[in-house]
């Protein structure tokens, strides 16, 4: 793969040494290197890079999981996490992010590459999974099943889950499982007629059977749906506007 931009964050200066030349021996480009947590939403918005390859430690009481959970909510980029952290409380509180890879330094240069030009295949590979419906009235939406493009009609979604790296979409007769960010399928689904109540969650406002204040729970067939701080206010003033 060539012409890959990437963001790196890291604030260890022999670290971001060694990771300059790495970057430049594999032929991609290094558009930035960003070394505080404050800098990293905005630079993120304003290059739009390929991958992020982001440290954890970054000495500030913001971690670059914390980073990448905010990430994770406003785009739909790749990130690769390079890290000296080895033990396992570390990695299963990044693994909750879905990043593409967790390498751990020191790395070899291979290490790095195959992380890299695997996120992005698989980046390329999900945005397949799920086809069709983003022009304003559609109806429907494709979802890629082995090799057959299966029709879901929109009216038949009651919620949909993103459980790891996967999302899962539930209609009035079947669960489908994709490889693919809440993300897209959000692009897919008419903001009139779905809300997001949580980071993990997307419901029908059609398929509300009620909601319990006192716990903050919605009801959708069998299930109890959370509404988190982040997003209640917006859900409560979609509930009002239906009303």
């Amino acid at each position: 793969m060539s012409n890959i931009r990437i963001i790196a964050v890291e604030d260890d200066p022999l670290h971001e040494e060694k990771l300059r030349m790495n970057i430049e021996k594999l032929g991609y480009t290094l558009v930035s290197v960003v070394c505080t947590p404050e800098e990293v939403l905005p630079a993120v918005t304003a290059i739009a890079p390929d991958i992020i390859l982001m440290d954890i430690d970054l000495s500030h009481q913001v971690s670059g999981i914390d980073l990448v959970e905010s990430i994770n909510d406003r785009f739909d980029i790749p990130v690769v996490f390079l890290t000296s952290f080895i033990d396992n409380r570390t990695f299963q509180q990044a693994k909750k992010t879905s990043p593409a890879a967790y390498v751990t330094k020191p790395y070899k240069l291979i290490e790095l590459q195959s992380a890299i030009e695997l996120a992005l295949t698989n980046k390329q590979k999900a945005s397949m999974d799920i086809l069709g419906a983003t022009e304003k009235g559609a109806s429907h939406f494709f979802i890629k099943e082995g090799t057959r493009l299966t029709k879901i009609a929109i009216s038949d979604v009651l919620l949909v889950e993103a459980y790891d790296k996967y999302c899962r979409i539930y209609t009035s007769g079947k669960t489908y499982t994709l490889r693919v960010k809440m993300k897209d399928i959000l692009l897919q689904l008419p903001s009139s007629e779905f809300c997001r109540t949580h980071r993990s969650f997307i419901v029908s406002l059609n398929a509300i059977v009620n909601v319990d204040v006192s716990t903050g729970k919605i009801s959708i067939a069998d299930k109890k749906i959370p509404v988190s701080k982040s997003f209640k206010n917006n859900f409560l003033i979609r509930l009002r506007a239906l009303g």
